[in-house]
């Protein structure tokens, strides 16, 4: 694993592919976009001079955004998500779509196996607060665009993370938006629950 790319080097990078320098706002643009990974760098800069985005003026690169996932990537996350068993494909679109899943709830929906295949895949790692996240946010944005939605087991977390008192609002939101993916209408409480 490379460390991520500072700014600076996401520049550099640029001004390598590109042959010009990227104006400062674009690099930290940029910079934030690609979490400082190379790979992501250099696709999202084949896809911004693709369409446009990313254009040279008076000797000086400028890129504004409209970030979308580049077709490559997608079929990079594509060839990943092709070693992986269902449980494991489900695992991945679980979590691409609730940003996160703690350990516990990886246990009790019984997912286990389907996680560690997403995390030796690299789609997905293990944090230090107990938490299961998606490596790259490129890579949730690919996993649900390949990925049938896991309706039940987002109806089975729906209903473990109901069963827990918090007051955290990132819980309710992610409440509403797993309710809304089952297909069912979210109930009153889970609506107001997430507009606080």
């Amino acid at each position: 694993n490379l460390a991520p790319l500072a700014a600076v080097d996401v520049g550099r990078l640029v001004e390598l592919s590109c042959g010009g320098q990227l104006d400062a706002g674009s690099t930290r643009r940029l910079a934030v976009a690609s979490s400082g990974n190379p790979l992501l760098v250099v696709e999202i800069v084949r896809a911004a001079m693709a369409d446009g985005s990313l254009r040279q003026e008076h000797g000086i690169w400028h890129w504004d955004p409209v970030v979308a996932t580049p077709t490559r990537l997608v079929d990079l996350v594509g060839r990943q998500l092709d070693g992986l068993s269902p449980v494991g494909r489900r695992a991945c679109a679980l979590v691409a779509l609730v940003d996160a899943v703690t350990l516990d709830e990886v246990r009790r929906l019984d997912i286990g196996e389907g996680v560690a295949e997403a995390e030796r895949a690299g789609l997905v790692a293990i944090r230090g607060d107990s938490t299961v996240r998606i490596t790259h946010p490129v890579h949730a944005s690919g996993i649900l665009a390949l990925v049938e939605q896991p309706t039940v087991l987002a109806g089975r977390l729906a209903d473990l993370r109901r069963s827990v008192t918090s007051d955290d609002p990132h819980l309710a939101l992610s409440l509403v938006r797993l309710v809304g993916t089952t297909g069912v209408a979210p109930r009153v409480d889970d609506l107001i629950d997430g507009a606080w």
